[in-house]
């Protein structure tokens, strides 16, 4: 076994997982959150990514088409 590498293989340059964001939820949403996650196959963290990103480009999109609504009045 020598010179064989173990582990996982490295990240991409800037694919990394090296940020967290924190927050606190209630029992009941949790478990809301967890069945969700499981319902999809995925981790608690890939789901939360999933949402989070989903939820944050949703809203920059809506925002950007007020903008865009706005000028055209």
């Amino acid at each position: 076994m020598a010179g064989k590498q173990r582990g996982r293989p490295k990240f991409e340059e800037g694919q990394a997982l090296s940020r967290r964001i924190a927050c606190r939820v209630r029992p009941d949403e949790e478990d809301e959150v967890r069945a969700a996650a499981d319902a999809a196959g995925m981790s608690l963290s890939e789901w939360m990514r999933a949402a989070i990103v989903a939820a944050a480009r949703k809203a920059r999109r809506k925002k950007a088409s007020k903008k865009k609504s706005r000028r055209k009045s």
